[in-house]
């Protein structure tokens, strides 16, 4: 009976720790289970960048016949999304603005002699389209893609809903 009774009383301690520490795993699941979930951020929609436009026009030195060049580039700057910088090339003579007329977003004019060259910037349905046209000054027709004197240089897209206004706006 003596040797019965030392096991037990060796078990006892063991068995005790065990116990507590099955019970104590039971309550953390427990305490895990009953806890909320965590909560997450709300989603919030995307909107559309807005971005403000110019032609940006700088000198570009003078040919090897000592005519003044304008180097000209399209600029989108937006304070929410990556601007862009679309170079168009560099045109001989001096550029100026000239008013937009009904369609377009910007427009101007560059001249040496009796020579000019327009580009323009529209808006369409998934972007902005940057035209060029070359003519004699104020001859031009309206610029759309479907004249002939108008060429599409560059079509730079914008997701759906872009606002898109002018730096002089």
């Amino acid at each position: 009976m003596g040797s019965a009774r030392r096991r037990t009383e060796r078990a006892s301690p063991r068995l005790h720790k065990l116990a507590a520490s099955v019970c104590f795993a039971s309550c953390l699941g427990c305490a895990h289970a009953a806890a909320p979930p965590p909560e997450s951020a709300p989603v919030e929609p995307s909107t559309p960048p807005a971005y403000v436009v110019t032609f940006r026009l700088q000198d570009a030195g003078d040919d090897a016949d000592g005519v003044p060049r304008t180097r000209i580039d399209f600029v989108m700057h937006s304070p929410g999304a990556p601007s862009h910088v679309e170079a168009l090339g560099t045109e001989p003579g001096g550029c100026v603005d000239r008013p937009a007329r009904e369609g377009e977003l910007l427009r101007i004019g560059c001249w040496w002699g009796p020579s000019e060259c327009q580009w323009v910037a529209r808006r369409d349905a998934t972007g902005i389209q940057l035209l060029r046209a070359e003519g004699p000054r104020e001859g031009l027709p309206p610029a759309t893609v479907d004249n002939a004197a108008w060429e599409a240089r560059a079509h730079l897209e914008l997701a759906a809903g872009t606002v898109v206004t002018r730096l002089s706006d």
